[in-house]
């Protein structure tokens, strides 16, 4: 069985030629880049796949009203804002790169983990 990730998919029952039955969640659970795949968990026969919503299907998620996909949608927003930026912004050939003097660069990069920011310094050093 293939499954729209807005489905009522997580309950469903499922059956394998195994002669096993349940819901779908008390399958073999694996996680992959794209999807969702559910196996037996007797024999491994993998039941049910469930793809992750594109940027694309949340939108028409959420033009039907769905309540998870109008949740969802701010943050697609959010990054396609973000990369419109990135675009703006991203060097677009090695003659914008900077000349620098030394042959060491400090670097402090910073990430926010809830209300936490954690920054991270390194120094990189180059030689010829």
């Amino acid at each position: 069985m293939i499954f729209d990730w807005f489905e009522d998919w997580p309950g469903t029952g499922l059956s394998c030629g195994c002669e096993w039955c349940g819901p779908l969640d008390r399958g073999a659970t694996q996680v992959f880049a794209d999807l969702l795949d559910f196996a037996c968990p007797e024999c491994g026969e993998v039941l049910a796949i469930v793809h992750f919503p594109t940027a694309a299907h949340i939108e028409a998620a959420a033009g039907r009203g769905h309540s998870e996909a109008l949740e969802m949608l701010g943050r697609v927003r959010d990054a396609q804002r973000a990369q419109q930026v990135f675009e703006r912004r991203k060097l677009r050939s090695p003659d914008q790169l900077p000349d620098l003097a030394g042959d060491a660069l400090d670097c402090t990069s910073s990430k926010h983990f809830g209300p936490e920011m954690l920054s991270a310094k390194r120094r990189l050093s180059f030689s010829s």
